[in-house]
């Protein structure tokens, strides 16, 4: 009997359909219960019919021959394969995992099957055959991951959508492009970007304009644009606050313009310079359209922090988003008050119209138009992390924690979040010694594990303190 499905599997966060290859390994000699093996493929097939969120592409019932896997994975390549799935129902040829690392570059998923349950002989060995095929990629020097378990079973099913989630994150970041508009805010050398180590230790992109040649383009904007984008503002469920028309119009050009020019360029994630240069020139702050359009699922970072938008699309590549980067304001052994001056996806808000909703607002500081000021909700389950390149390339830590009432309202946005599992004066004192910058990504859920995933199959140093 198949089990319903889990009302929030990872395979219904992910934001797109995915085209996932099928690659069913064997061998020409016989050995094993072929039956059992039958079985096993069928009900794989089975699985795949059922998975309708995603597309398959199933070669053929059984891979045998070099030739075969080869001819395999170069149709999956010709039909743009996402992620790979590489199952062996009995125990197929190690020598093929060579083959596969070199023609696949990819990361893959090697996902073994039980035993049958009845009997004295071994029926399957597809747990076996998967760990010589893991063994033998992790000395070649590739990532993958690994499930075990029925196709029949929930947690399979699971183990599998978790999988694809990470390899979608892996595989967009290593084709990101991060925009970045002007530099870093002033001061905060320790966000500035490094074209070199973005390119040799992510494969990422990073393509930058002056604060300038962005508000030419920002003046370009059709009237037409900035009514469609208008109406898109005031369909949210954000609280009037001191809105009027003239701060409607200048946040809809804003939301345009960087919708506009990141399709323009090809950028998947945007960091911008927002101080000083925008609230002197144009008298406006970008945040409130900033925040719209990470509540949209953009991965956008302020005051120039490339890192903090490129991990936002990791997280928001893996399902896991929106991402909230906040500053770290102050702390004691067991939580932390996390602040920023007004850019928040709405969905992590308290909702309109309690106390503490999104609502539109001046800068704390300057008192120009427009921000968005809020407060997360109560009783949510959070992770919070930070990704940071250093000399020796990129690292990451987390840590998951739930967030309370704060002891008092702030101007702007704000939350504190008791830990979970961490001495927090201890974990900070560690990571600032190792260079984290003073921004950190917050996210809905406990995703440790997805994270520390996707380090993994990028290289990414890993700190998670206990």
């Amino acid at each position: 009997m198949i089990l319903e499905r889990p009302a929030m599997s990872l395979e219904k966060q992910l934001k797109k359909r995915l085209r996932i290859g099928l690659l069913f390994l064997g061998r020409e000699r016989k050995g094993y219960d072929p039956l059992w093996g039958e079985e096993i493929r069928d009900a794989i097939l089975g699985f795949v019919e059922r998975s309708s969120n995603h597309e398959w592409i199933v070669p053929g019932r059984s891979q045998n021959t070099v030739m075969e896997v080869v001819l395999a994975l170069e149709q999956m390549k010709a039909r743009k394969v996402e992620v790979l799935v590489v199952s062996q129902p009995t125990m197929s040829d190690g020598r093929f995992a060579p083959i596969i690392a070199r023609t696949w570059q990819e990361p893959l998923v090697l996902w073994a099957t039980p035993e049958k349950q009845t009997g004295d002989m071994i029926s399957a060995n597809s747990l076996v055959g998967s760990h010589v095929y893991g063994a033998t990629l992790a000395q070649m020097g590739r990532t993958f991951e690994f499930v075990y378990g029925h196709p029949d079973d929930l947690s399979t099913e699971e183990q599998l959508n978790r999988s694809f989630a990470v390899l979608y994150a892996v595989r967009t970041s290593r084709r990101c492009t991060v925009g970045l508009i002007g530099g870093y805010a002033p001061g905060f050398i320790d966000f500035e970007a490094h074209v070199d180590v973005l390119s040799k230790n992510l494969g990422v992109e990073l393509y930058q304009e002056t604060t300038l040649q962005f508000l030419d383009f920002f003046r370009s904007i059709s009237e037409d644009r900035i009514e469609a984008a208008k109406q898109s503002i005031l369909n949210r469920q954000i609280m009037p606050g001191i809105i009027n028309d003239e701060h409607l119009v200048t946040t809809a050009r804003y939301y345009a313009a960087f919708q506009d020019w990141m399709i323009k360029h090809g950028i998947a994630a945007l960091a911008i310079q927002c101080w000083p240069d925008h609230p002197a020139i144009t008298g406006y702050w970008p945040y409130a359209a900033l925040s719209l359009l990470a509540t949209d699922g953009v991965a956008v970072a302020e005051e120039g922090d490339v890192d903090g938008a490129l991990a936002a699309t990791f997280a928001e590549a893996a399902g896991i988003g929106p991402v909230y980067l906040s500053d770290w304001l102050e702390h004691d052994q067991d939580s932390f008050v996390c602040w920023h001056t007004g850019v928040i996806p709405l969905q992590l808000c308290v909702q309109a119209p309690s106390d503490g909703a999104p609502t539109f607002a001046y800068h704390f500081n300057n008192k120009k138009p427009l921000v968005i000021e809020g407060t997360l909700r109560e009783d949510m389950e959070v992770t919070v992390f930070r990704l940071w390149r250093s000399h020796d390339g990129y690292h990451m830590t987390a840590f998951e924690g739930t967030t309370e009432k704060p002891k008092r309202r702030l101007l702007g946005t704000n939350q504190l979040i008791r830990a979970k599992k961490i001495d927090v004066a201890e974990w900070f004192l560690t990571m600032i010694r190792l260079g984290m910058p003073h921004h950190v990504s917050i996210i809905e859920g406990n995703h440790i594990e997805i994270l520390e995933r996707i380090c993994y199959h990028l290289g990414i140093a890993w700190h998670l303190q206990v």
